[in-house]
């Protein structure tokens, strides 16, 4: 899903489906990604509900708590798409920008077991907050990865 919307963002085809739809489709090639992604997702959801005796309308919840856990990230993003006018600094950066963008992007994944297993146990209020430093280190090396495509 995240991949999809990326590549849409970023005008390119990270393959994640494959498919025997031709290459030039990438656009739309994307916008399945998300679809199948997302119908993949609930499908999950309503399975888990059914095993666990849960009424339905918690997958819907649960689906919600996904996409909420996603915006924040994709609006970060999506805020770059007219392209950075202005150096920030380091801590700035941190803390405005990679903090939404790769932090809690690494974390979204536990929104759907923060809601349907509310007591999380020590382990993994741990892994929640490793996921996060480890999304930070990524998009530290994705910006040293593009410091001379970015200077031009």
């Amino acid at each position: 899903m995240v991949t999809g919307c990326d590549n849409i963002l970023d005008d390119e085809y990270k393959t994640t489906l494959e498919t025997d739809l031709p290459p030039q489709a990438h656009r739309f090639r994307s916008v399945l990604d998300i679809m199948v992604a997302d119908r993949v997702l609930v499908a999950i959801l309503i399975d888990y509900c059914r095993k666990n005796d849960f009424p339905m309308a918690r997958a819907l919840q649960a689906s919600t708590a996904s996409l909420q856990a996603l915006i924040q990230s994709g609006a970060q993003e999506a805020s770059e798409e007219g392209g950075i006018c202005e150096t920030l600094q380091p801590e700035t950066v941190l803390q405005k920008i990679h903090h939404y963008k790769t932090g809690l992007l690494f974390q979204s994944t536990w929104a759907i077991p923060a809601l349907l297993e509310p007591s999380l146990t020590a382990e993994a209020k741990s892994a929640r907050n490793t996921l996060y430093q480890i999304g930070i280190g990524c998009q530290i090396l994705d910006d040293i990865a593009d410091l001379f495509i970015d200077s031009r």
